[in-house]
C-alpha cells in the first residue's frame, strides 16, 4: 500500500524521534562532519559482506534443495527464528552504517550549490514518497521487455528517476505543496 513493512516500524520511529533530537542545534551537521560517520561508513563498507558471510556460514546459506530441514531463502526473511533476526539485524546495522558514511562522504566531496542541485533538492521528499509505486509499475511495464537483467536495472533506474522526478514537479506546480514537498 504505502511501502510500510511492520518490520521496519522500530527503525522509522527511531529515525523520526533521532530526526526531531538532531535537528535542534544542527546536531546531524556535527556527527557528520565528525571522524566517527567517516570511519561508520567505512567500517560498513568493508564490515557489512563480512558480516554477512559469518552469518551465511554459521546459519548455513539459504537452499533451493528439498533436503529435509532447508528451508530456502524464506529461512533468513520471514518468521521468528535466529536466521530471520539475525538477518534483519544485519540489515538494518549495515543500512544505516552505509547512510550515515554516505552522508559524510557527500558533505566532504559534494558540499555545494547551484540550480540544478537547488533544484533536485527541492523535490527529493516528494520522490521518496512516490518512488516505490513508480518503481513498481515500471518493473511491470519491463517485465516482458527482453534484455538481461543488468541493462534492465539501468533501465528502470534511469527512467525511475525520471518519471519520480517528472511527477514531483507535477504535485509542487498543481497542489502548491512546496511546504510538504
Amino acid at each position: 500500500m504505502l511501502n510500510f513493512q511492520f518490520s521496519y516500524f522500530p527503525q522509522y520511529l527511531a529515525l523520526f524521534t533521532l530526526g526531531i533530537l538532531f535537528a535542534r542545534n544542527d546536531r546531524l551537521n556535527t556527527l557528520i562532519e565528525s571522524r566517527i560517520a567517516k570511519n561508520i561508513g567505512l567500517i560498513t563498507l568493508f564490515g557489512g559482506p563480512l558480516l554477512l558471510g559469518v552469518i551465511l556460514i554459521i546459519g548455513g546459506g539459504p537452499s533451493d534443495s528439498g533436503i529435509p530441514g532447508e528451508h530456502g531463502p524464506i529461512l533468513y526473511f520471514s518468521g521468528w527464528s535466529l536466521h530471520a533476526f539475525s538477518a534483519a539485524l544485519w540489515e538494518q546495522f549495515t543500512g544505516l552504517g552505509l547512510a550515515l558514511g554516505m552522508l559524510a562522504w557527500f558533505k566532504m566531496k559534494c558540499d555545494f550549490d547551484n540550480k540544478i542541485t537547488h533544484w533536485i533538492s527541492s523535490r527529493t521528499f516528494a520522490v521518496y514518497v512516490i518512488h516505490a509505486p513508480v518503481i513498481v509499475w515500471l518493473t511491470i511495464q519491463y517485465h516482458s521487455i527482453a534484455i538481461g537483467s543488468f541493462p534492465k536495472i539501468l533501465l528502470l533506474s534511469i527512467t525511475g528517476l525520471i518519471v519520480s522526478f517528472t511527477f514531483a514537479e507535477l504535485l509542487k506546480r498543481t497542489w502548491k505543496l512546496g511546504r510538504f514537498f
